[in-house]
């Protein structure tokens, strides 16, 4: 994993932002069934990675935050 600064930070997520964005506007109608199938995995591949960044910085947020800065208990600020 690489360290990244919080301006790269912001630049990747505006990037995936726009990359799912992208995503909404198709209307995905000239897919065969084959393909619409490998695109749900693809996506489903990709969510689940999503989710794994999430929990990522969940257990950050729990290790490093004070409970002052959360208002309270992880479990209330999630």
């Amino acid at each position: 994993m690489r360290s990244i600064d919080g301006e790269g930070l912001r630049d990747d997520v505006e990037a995936l932002r726009a990359a799912i964005s992208r995503f909404q506007d198709h209307s995905y109608e000239a897919l065969t069934t084959p393909e619409r199938l490998g695109l749900l995995d693809t996506l489903e591949r990709e969510a689940r990675r999503m989710q794994a960044l999430g929990h990522q910085l969940i257990n950050q947020i729990g290790q490093q935050a004070d409970p002052a800065e959360l208002g309270g208990k992880l479990s209330w600020a999630l």
